[in-house]
């Protein structure tokens, strides 16, 4: 509804006026306009019409009329002094039609009410506040006067259309039975006296914006629905909801004692759909019952309530309902949580759109939420199995349980073949088994964790699978990192080793299976390759201390196997170096002892090599040296490079097959010239 239209009657001002030149219409004009000026303050302080018994606002009409005949002939006939006398006048007579019209409006504002036209009253109200800013210039008195009429005035229009919204919208919260009543118009005033036409629900909510009510009316009635009707069915969504309709009004009500009574739906989504069909029951009645035919004329308001009510219960839709649609696999997120979701925006789509409700945002944070969670456990996990240490083990790899994604995939006939035979396939797919060995439980730990995050990533279509990849790889990163040095220990030496190497496996394939499910971005850059030569450098520097402490130990044990002491004394031979050998032999057993048990039999047997290498060098190279002059003294050489010849039978594995060069044979390369130097020393003696 627009603003009362006032009249506005424009004369000519009669044949004497337009017969003046321009500087009598001047000098007339000014006049006219004290004279209406007098006039118009006399009926604003006195609260009466002016002495010739007409509206001020007559007058100022009048008035415009000449002015407008007398700008014409300014303009025709310009000139300095006309053109700034004209200018004053202008504004006085402005100042003039702005008071008259305020003074107009105020006046009539009690009519209004008497006729039951409260929208005309409201708007009249708020058209006289307007005139009254701008006529700054009148007189502080005039002004003050009139100011209070408008206070009065206004006072009246609000306590009238307050009454006029008790009596339309009547809420009770208070009760067992909550109910929202509307009564479609209002034919009486507060006296009891009928109105000439009924005033609506238009016209209340017309009067209250206009008066700026509207605002705090619309949050009570939003506030009270969310609470007495939105909220309990979100709670409880099998509680039925009624109304009622008639001529003459609605009433919106829900029984709250008969919540035990009603059965909850098992299923989420049937719950759901109960809901919404609730939910749309309250939409549906603030749309047709109290904004009924209004509601393009009040489009504003009925936003602000959809709105307001939202608010109220988004919060805990967050946190009651989209944790129960969001599945922690997110495989079915489509199924589980937007169909639900389309439900709700449905039956909310009577009043507001889908984008403000922001629904599928929300289902969509929480989602990245769970996302983040997830990694900030996976991490928490790191850094505690870090920080936990221990020494317990697990045997991996090998004839046990197929460790890599690939090789789960790999269904080929030989590959069938050699399980049954209890080997770890063919030679293909060796490649794609880890040897059995004894790793940390940590790291399998870490692996198992990695390898259930990446299965997550497959889920949601991909959007969050570059979560998940990170995820992993600063879980990985993280391990890097905190990798406490393994110290002297052997066994502990060989587990940081095996965990190391057990990574980098992992790692050559991690995730392979699922790159086709993720987003093409991510796709074509996602990989964990290039933690490969850190975690080997890792398990170099775990192992080559080792290695080094063991050799030096070595060979402080044969460090008085020098070749002075080595030619000249029997003693020596028969003593000192066959002690000296065997306990540098015994180092090589122990250390053979904690490779059996932890590192995998090629590395192993590889390990093992290099040191007994150190033992046959220095033997051989005696043996070298050696003159053998007779039968004994041969025959002593050779049995002194016995311990080293056991070497050979303990560092056997047990799969060995005859014929088949043993491991220490195919791995120390001074093996062989040691043999070479025992079967010369043993045709020697022979021969002697």
């Amino acid at each position: 509804m627009n603003r009362r239209q006032r009249r506005q009657r424009r004369s000519g001002g009669g044949a004497d006026f337009l017969e003046l030149d321009v500087d009598a219409q001047l000098e007339r004009l000014e006049a006219q306009v004290a004279a209406v000026r007098a006039a118009t303050y006399e009926a604003i302080l006195g609260g009466a019409v002016d002495s010739a018994g007409g509206d001020p606002l007559d007058a100022v009409a009048t008035l415009n009329g000449h002015y407008e005949v007398c700008s014409e002939q300014v303009g025709a006939q310009p000139t300095d002094e006309r053109i700034k006398q004209l200018d004053g006048v202008g504004a006085a007579l402005q100042t003039l039609v702005r008071l008259a019209k305020a003074h107009a409006n105020v006046r009539d504002v009690d009519e209004q009410l008497e006729h039951g036209d409260v929208a005309a009253a409201a708007s009249a109200v708020a058209e006289a506040g307007t005139m009254l800013a701008e006529a700054g210039s009148a007189s502080a008195r005039v002004l003050g006067a009139l100011h209070t009429q408008l206070v009065r005035a206004r006072a009246a229009v609000r306590a009238e259309a307050e009454r006029m919204a008790d009596a339309m919208l009547r809420i009770d919260c208070a009760s067992a039975v909550r109910a929202v009543e509307v009564v479609f118009s209002v034919g009486a005033g507060f006296d009891g006296a009928p109105f000439d036409s009924a005033a609506t629900l238009s016209d209340m909510f017309f009067a209250l914006r206009e008066l700026g009510l509207a605002r705090a009316r619309a949050d009570a009635l939003a506030d009270a629905l969310a609470q007495g009707w939105l909220l309990p069915l979100l709670h409880q969504p099998h509680v039925r909801v009624h109304v009622a309709r008639s001529a003459l009004g609605a009433t919106l009500s829900i029984d709250t004692l008969a919540r035990a009574d009603a059965r909850r739906p098992e299923l989420v989504s049937e719950e759901i759909e109960q809901l919404a069909t609730r939910w749309r029951v309250v939409l549906e009645f603030v749309r047709d019952a109290v904004f009924a035919e209004c509601a393009d004329d009040h489009a504003d308001v009925v936003d602000h309530v959809a709105r307001r009510m939202w608010a109220r219960v988004r919060p805990a839709v967050h946190a009651e309902l989209l944790p129960r649609l969001v599945p922690a696999e997110l495989d079915a997120l489509d199924a589980a949580c937007v169909a639900p979701l389309h439900v709700i925006e449905d039956a909310w789509a009577l009043l507001l759109p889908p984008e403000a409700l922001g629904l599928r945002a929300a289902a969509r944070a929480l989602l990245q939420t769970f996302v983040a969670s997830r990694r900030r456990d996976l991490l928490a996990a790191v850094a505690a199995v870090v920080a936990a240490g221990g020494s317990n083990t697990a045997e991996v790899g090998g004839h046990g349980p197929v460790i890599d994604v690939l090789a789960a995939a790999g269904d080929g006939k030989k590959g069938k073949q050699a399980h049954g035979k209890g080997k770890a396939g063919s030679a293909t797919d060796d490649a794609l088994h880890f040897p059995r060995c004894a790793v940390s439980e940590q790291a399998q730990t870490l692996v198992d964790s990695a390898r259930q995050t990446l299965a997550l990533s497959s889920g949601d279509g991909g959007r969050t699978a570059a979560l998940y990849f990170h995820a992993v790889r600063d879980a990985f990163a993280l391990y890097a990192c905190s990798m406490a040095a393994a110290g002297t220990e052997a066994r502990r030496v060989f587990v940081a080793f095996n965990d190391c190497m057990y990574f980098a496996h992992h790692l050559s394939a991690l995730g392979l299976r699922l790159r086709d499910k993720w987003p093409p971005a991510l796709r074509a850059s996602a990989t964990f390759v290039d933690l490969l030569a850190l975690f080997r450098a890792r398990a170099r520097e775990a192992l080559t201390p080792l290695l080094a402490r063991t050799r030096s130990n070595v060979v402080r044990e044969l460090g008085g196997w020098t070749r002075a002491r080595w030619l000249c004394s029997d003693e020596f031979i028969a003593d000192e170096a066959e002690a000296r050998l065997v306990a540098a032999c015994a180092l090589v057993g122990v250390l053979a002892h904690d490779t059996d048990a932890c590192l995998p039999a090629a590395t192993a047997a590889r390990v093992l090599a290099l040191m007994a290498d150190v033992v046959a060098k220095y033997v051989a190279d005696r043996l070298a040296e050696a003159d053998a002059t007779g039968d004994a003294r041969a025959r002593a050489l050779v049995r002194l490079a016995a311990p080293v010849l056991a070497l050979e039978d303990r560092l056997a594995t047990p799969d060995s097959k005859p014929r088949r060069r043993t491991p220490i044979a195919k791995y120390a390369r001074e093996w062989d010239r040691l043999q070479t130097q025992i079967r010369r020393l043993s045709a020697a003696g022979e021969n002697l």
